[in-house]
């Protein structure tokens, strides 16, 4: 038997490394989103690791980070790693396969709340305008950056007296968020991919709705 330099002749008898917890795909897994590779865990646990990405089953890229196209949208993404150990064989396993979803609406022009800003005043935002159509929004008004219990109506908020001594009212303290679900033909977005899209000034942020 040949044990290769830095490994003993115990090393090579174990076998390959085993994997306790299968691999997973971490982030949200749409057009234009990096997600990376959790390895999951492995028995030894001191290995090496190489990730391999696959689209429907075909290679579609290399390394912990894999960033799906416009062409992977509705496919099936996975990851196998490869775990490997000095002077004995590799251990494989994959992660589940997850479907690519679409990118995400873009925002064109930020919502705009109006209305009465005093105490007791209706408030009422707007959709802003958006890169997609057929899109369906849903509403949290926020007082500073907490949300409102109960406040998810577009056009019904009234401030209540917390709110009203905090700002002037031509900078409402009070502020919707439009969370945006997506077109029919996309579907399943998660809430925290839209995160970064907050158009500011006002002060509104987006989020999409899961499916």
């Amino acid at each position: 038997m040949t044990v290769l330099a830095g490994a003993t002749a115990a090393d090579a008898a174990d076998g390959p490394p085993t994997n306790t917890a299968r691999p997973a795909i971490t982030g949200v897994v749409a057009v234009g989103e990096t997600v990376s590779a959790d390895p999951g865990t492995w028995d030894p646990a001191d290995v090496a690791y190489a990730y391999t990405w696959f689209v429907d089953g075909e290679q579609a890229g290399t390394g912990e980070q894999y960033t799906p196209t416009a062409a992977d949208e509705g496919h099936a993404l996975s990851v196998e790693i490869v775990a490997s150990q000095p002077g004995g064989p590799d251990g494989t396993a994959a992660s589940e396969p997850v479907t690519v979803l679409g990118a995400a609406p873009q925002n064109v022009e930020a919502p705009e709340v109006s209305g009465a800003f005093g105490v007791g005043g209706t408030l009422q935002v707007s959709d802003g305008t958006w890169d997609a159509d057929g899109l369906t929004f849903t509403y949290q008004w926020m007082r500073g950056s907490v949300p409102i219990a109960g406040a998810t109506a577009r056009r019904t908020h009234r401030p209540g007296r917390t709110a009203a001594r905090s700002s002037a009212p031509s900078s409402p303290p009070i502020s919707p968020v439009t969370r945006t679900g997506r077109p029919p033909r996309r579907r399943s977005w998660s809430p925290a991919t839209a995160a970064g899209m907050n158009p500011s000034p006002p002060p509104c942020r987006s989020t999409r709705r899961s499916a």
